[in-house]
């Protein structure tokens, strides 16, 4: 639950075991009530959760996972948010799109490893283009005009850009993706996880 609304709950919670009500009218008891009706709507919304297994994801890196983690991710966000879990294991993927009001969380042993094949990567041109390339790129991870996102969690997102091969000057984010691309995002928290190996900068 939001810290915020946790402090909030916690007050109202206290006027009642402290046996206050009687001092309160009646605007006063359904307002309370409308908090907390809100605090617990809150809550439950927080803990949806989608295991990307449950959506097809294979912990095997010979196999592609975009899919199942994209339909995971897809689902959460249809739903009004909340986290989608990467278990313990070893998942490949392609380009992942993160959308509002969804956490992506890595649990601890869990990995996930660029794909080193270019045609897993979707070719993206944002609202904003860099000035040196003025064209779509690739990256790994990839949202735009999204807010409430994170990636958290105790887990790794390995690149793997020593395995892609530089193939002109002219790389930045063509022919070695990107690891993580936000684009004009709001609320965005990417914490404890661990990022290596990037083929371009994050």
């Amino acid at each position: 639950m939001n810290v915020n609304y946790a402090y909030i709950c916690y007050f109202y919670w206290f006027i009642i075991m402290n046996n206050t009500l009687k001092y309160l009218t009646m605007m006063q008891l359904k307002n309370i009530l409308a908090v907390l009706s809100f605090c617990l709507f809150t809550y439950q919304l927080n803990a949806k959760e989608y295991n990307i297994i449950d959506f097809g994801a294979k912990s095997d890196i010979g196999a592609l996972s975009t899919e199942a983690i994209q339909k995971a991710i897809d689902e959460c966000n249809a739903q009004g948010g909340g986290t989608v879990i990467v278990p313990s294991g070893n998942f490949k993927t392609g380009t992942i799109i993160l959308k509002s009001h969804v956490n992506l969380f890595l649990e601890q042993g869990a990995t996930l490893f660029g794909s080193k094949n270019l045609i897993d990567y979707r070719d993206i041109k944002p609202g904003f283009v860099s000035l040196r390339t003025q064209e779509a790129t690739k990256q790994l991870f990839f949202a735009e005009n999204s807010e409430n996102i994170s990636i958290s969690g105790f887990g790794e997102i390995n690149g793997q850009g020593k395995g892609i091969k530089k193939m002109s000057w002219k790389d930045e984010g063509i022919t070695r993706p990107h690891l993580i691309r936000f684009i004009n995002c709001k609320n965005v928290v990417i914490e404890n996880i661990t990022l290596k190996n990037s083929a371009c900068w994050m």
